[in-house]
Formats: structure tokens, C-alpha cells, sequence
């Protein structure tokens, strides 16, 4: 809890997140309790997301959508789990709403850790784990370190991965 440095006990005194709030129409207080909280959202680990799927891509029953669900549980989802790869998606791209998605898209090879999406006119079929250089791992064929690029595909990235940061990197100053 913050403290602005008033002594304990004295009337109104409270804390700077108090007054804040009471000063705050409720709307705005939402905003700013978003904001706080947006930190623990964006911390999805890509590095143990792949390390899940690359121990459990050739084992199991499970399908394509429940691997993927499991490795991004792995690495810290905590929302988006289906075992049908339409829902999945839906929820990766739209939870809580398409404006506030943790989620992008992208296109292949995507970031380490992203999901691999493959669709017909239908929509989503088929999910699958890059490894964030063009192979992914594929649980329901156990196509394991498998190269991504087949059918018509996009990829679902975290927002905060890998490929973001390395163009940010890449600018130039002069």
C-alpha cells in the first residue's frame, strides 16, 4: 500500500490510493485499476510455454487445442484454455474484448511461444506452438519441431514478445 508520508491516525489522513479513488468518478478508478494490473497480464514466460510443448508434443491423446491451451497455461495463461481450436482463438484475440486482448496477430514465423493458427473458409482448425523459427510443435500428428508453414495460417502472439522488442531494437538514431 503506498503511503504519502502522513502520520498514522490523523483524520484524513489515509493513503494516496484512497484519496485517489475517492477523488476519482468510478469509471476512471476501472481505468487506473487496469493499468496496475496490466503488468501481471504481459507476463506470459514464451521460453517455458515452448519448453511444455517440446516435452509433451509426441505424448498424450489430447487435441491440438488442448496441447496448445496446456503449453500457454505452462507459461502463465491463466484465461484462455479450450479444447477446440475456435474458441481458443476467439478467446486469445477477444478476452475480455477486442480492444483489451493480450494477444496479436502476426505472420509466421512468429515469436517463440506464439500460436500457430491454420483456417479454411470455415474459420480455425488446427493450433500449434512456434518455436518462434519457422518449426512448431504439433501434438495431435506428433509433427514435433515440424516445419509451421502449410495451409493458410496466421499466428496469435502475446503482446511483449519477442518479435515487439526486436523492432524496437532495430531503430536507428541519428
Amino acid at each position: 500500500m503506498l503511503n504519502d508520508g502522513a502520520a498514522c491516525g490523523t483524520a484524513g489522513s489515509g493513503t494516496t490510493q484512497q484519496r485517489v479513488a475517492e477523488q476519482l468518478p468510478a469509471p476512471n478508478m476501472l481505468r487506473v485499476l487496469a493499468l496496475w494490473a496490466l503488468p501481471a497480464a504481459l507476463a506470459l514466460d514464451t521460453n517455458a510455454v515452448v519448453s511444455w510443448a517440446d516435452q509433451h508434443c509426441s505424448s498424450g491423446t489430447s487435441e491440438c487445442s488442448e496441447f496448445a491451451s496446456n503449453a500457454l497455461k505452462a507459461g502463465g495463461e491463466s484465461t484462455c484454455w479450450d479444447k477446440w481450436a475456435p474458441n481458443f482463438v476467439n478467446c486469445l484475440l477477444y478476452y475480455p474484448s477486442a480492444s483489451q486482448a493480450h494477444y496479436y496477430k502476426t505472420k509466421l514465423p512468429g515469436p517463440k511461444g506464439s500460436v500457430v493458427v491454420y483456417y479454411d473458409s470455415k474459420g480455425p482448425y488446427h493450433v500449434a506452438i512456434s518455436k518462434g523459427d519457422g518449426t512448431c510443435d504439433q501434438h495431435n500428428n506428433n509433427h514435433c519441431s515440424g516445419y509451421c508453414d502449410w495451409g493458410t495460417n496466421y499466428v496469435i502472439a502475446p503482446y511483449g514478445a519477442d518479435d515487439k522488442m526486436a523492432l524496437n531494437s532495430t531503430t536507428i538514431l541519428t
